[in-house]
């Protein structure tokens, strides 16, 4: 008897495709590629594999729809909410900055995405147009803050890179002090501009 009411209960979960991208997203930065298996993602979920295939033709659709997904939320996602927010552009840096801080970026599944990069050609070409797209938005900014190109090119390096070193490197220290070393960092990349009429209102 347990087991039917179980099994009806597996049969009447419905999930949308939203779902199954954020399990597939969590799945991939907790275990990597490899883990990504339909049986094992309606396990974790505790649903049929009629769920999964009502959304997805097969693994491989299910694969290159996490990657869209990773596209939009990290880096289009991102952007579009600092470009709402507005402001110059030092502060749509600073906000694109604190955005990729907040927690809300999974730099697991980043990672994972990345390692997984290495073994596929095409991945790894979708890899290196996100990294282009940001960086091409961060030099873009620091141009109209009157910066030669090799300038922008070399401070936004260093905020991206800023940006991976903080979520990769473990430290034992407290979330003020991160925060108080985080942007202490963050502020010399503009050491030498004159951008005191860019943070009057910052």
């Amino acid at each position: 008897m347990g087991a039917i009411i179980k099994n009806s209960q597996v049969k009447r979960r419905k999930l949308t495709k939203q779902d199954w991208l954020k399990e597939g997203m969590r799945a991939l930065g907790e275990k990597g590629i490899e883990s990504i298996r339909v049986e094992n993602l309606c396990e974790r979920q505790n649903v049929t594999r009629g769920s999964f295939y009502w959304h997805f033709q097969d693994r491989e659709d299910f694969l290159t729809s996490i990657l869209s997904h990773w596209m939009e939320r990290e880096t289009y996602g991102i952007i579009h909410r600092v470009e709402k927010l507005g402001g110059n552009p030092y502060q749509k840096i600073e906000n694109l900055f604190a955005e990729a801080n907040s927690g809300k970026v999974d730099f697991s599944t980043e990672l994972a995405i990345r390692l997984w990069a290495r073994s596929d050609k095409e991945v790894a070409k979708l890899v290196e147009k996100v990294d282009e797209d940001r960086f091409v938005y961060m030099v873009d900014r620091f141009l109209e803050m009157g910066l030669s190109k090799n300038d922008a090119t070399q401070r936004s390096f260093a905020v991206y890179s800023l940006i991976f070193g903080e979520a990769m490197i473990r430290r034992r220290e407290g979330p003020a002090n991160r925060q108080k070393r985080r942007w202490a960092c963050f502020r010399q990349v503009f050491d030498g501009l004159d951008i005191a009429h860019l943070t009057e209102d910052a």
